[in-house]
């Protein structure tokens, strides 16, 4: 917490074996928060999302690999 600024991150792992699907699942983000005002609220940061599974659903093997980097902001206002 740096005053009117404030960091963080988080990460998640999930492994899982499903009876149709089994995978990994990565979640991760890096973020920054600003609050300029008492009302008012920013952020921005990066988030980093894994998918990798394989299995067989409705009789047909599949085999998922999905890798999403993507930077965000958004913000808020309290009332």
């Amino acid at each position: 917490d740096l005053g009117f600024l404030s960091a963080g991150a988080t990460i998640g792992l999930l492994g899982i074996d499903l009876r149709d699907a089994t995978g990994r699942y990565w979640d991760a983000e890096a973020y920054v928060r600003g609050s300029p005002w008492s009302n008012l609220e920013i952020i921005g940061g990066v988030r980093y999302m894994l998918f990798d599974a394989h299995g067989e659903a409705s009789g047909r093997d599949f085999d998922a690999d999905i890798d999403v980097l993507a930077w965000f902001i958004g913000g808020g206002i309290k009332f």
